[in-house]
C-alpha cells in the first residue's frame, strides 16, 4: 500500500509539472457526464478459518453505469462525484479436507466517488489527457447470500475503495457537441466486504475500462 501512495505523489507531482498553467480556455464550470465501464474484479482474500482452506478462484467481469456531474475549480480541476450503479463479485474456491468446492457472490452497490480530475493543456484542437483520483463509497442493494452458501453468511453493507484513473478527452466529433471520455481506472478495496462474525477477510480491487460522455 505504502508503495502505491509513494507512485501516486509521483505521478500527481509529475503530471502537474508537465502541464502547468493557470487555467485551461473553454471549459464549462458544470457538466454531466453518462459513464459506461467494464469493471474486471478481483479478491484479495486472507484465510484465518481453522475449518476451511479458502483462497480466490479467477476473476469477475460485470458492467456498471451511472450519472456523473463535475465542478471546475482552478481553471483545470474538477471535482466529480455521482451515482453509479456497480456490481461486484466474490469468487471462492474451498476445501474442508473431505471435498473442495467452489462459490460465486453476486453483489449490487450503488457507489459514489469524490474525485479530483487535473486536465492537461490541449494536446491538439480536440484532445487532451486526465489524471483522477479520490475515494468512492459503496452502498450494498443486493446480493445472493441464502442458505446454500457455505463459506459466507453475511456482507458489509458498505465497501470503501481508493481509486486512480488515466485517459482522455475528445471533443466535437463531427457535429457533436458532446466530449467524449475514454479512461482506464484501478480501484483498490480499503475495508473488508465480509461481516466481522466470519474468519476470512476479503477485499475488492477492480480494474475499469471507462467510457464517459459529457454534456
Amino acid at each position: 500500500m505504502k508503495k502505491i501512495i509513494i507512485c501516486l505523489i509521483i505521478l500527481i507531482g509529475s503530471f502537474s509539472q508537465t502541464h502547468a498553467q493557470d487555467s485551461i480556455p473553454s471549459l464549462p464550470k458544470v457538466r454531466i457526464g453518462i459513464k459506461l465501464a467494464g469493471s474486471f474484479i478481483y479478491n484479495r482474500v486472507n484465510d484465518n478459518d481453522n475449518t476451511f482452506d479458502v483462497d480466490r478462484d479467477g476473476t469477475a467481469f460485470k458492467g456498471a453505469f451511472g450519472v456523473m456531474p463535475e465542478f471546475l475549480f482552478g481553471g483545470k480541476y474538477y471535482f466529480s462525484t455521482g451515482l453509479i450503479y456497480q456490481p461486484k463479485g466474490i469468487e471462492l474456491k474451498g476445501s474442508d479436507n473431505t471435498e473442495n468446492f467452489t462459490e460465486g457472490y453476486r453483489i449490487q452497490y450503488l457507489q459514489i466517488p469524490f474525485g479530483l480530475k487535473l486536465l492537461t493543456n490541449n494536446i491538439n484542437d480536440r484532445l487532451k489527457a486526465y489524471i483522477n483520483l479520490g475515494p468512492a463509497l459503496d452502498i450494498k442493494i443486493g446480493d445472493n447470500i441464502d442458505q446454500d452458501k457455505v463459506l459466507l453468511d453475511d456482507l458489509n453493507a458498505v465497501d470503501l475503495s481508493l481509486f486512480l484513473g488515466v485517459g482522455i478527452e475528445l471533443g466535437q466529433i463531427g457535429n457533436m457537441e458532446q466530449t467524449f471520455g475514454f479512461g482506464l481506472q484501478y480501484m483498490r478495496g480499503l475495508i473488508d466486504n465480509v461481516d466481522s462474525g466470519a474468519n476470512v477477510e476479503i477485499k475488492t480491487d477492480m480494474w475499469n475500462i471507462e467510457l464517459l460522455i459529457y454534456f
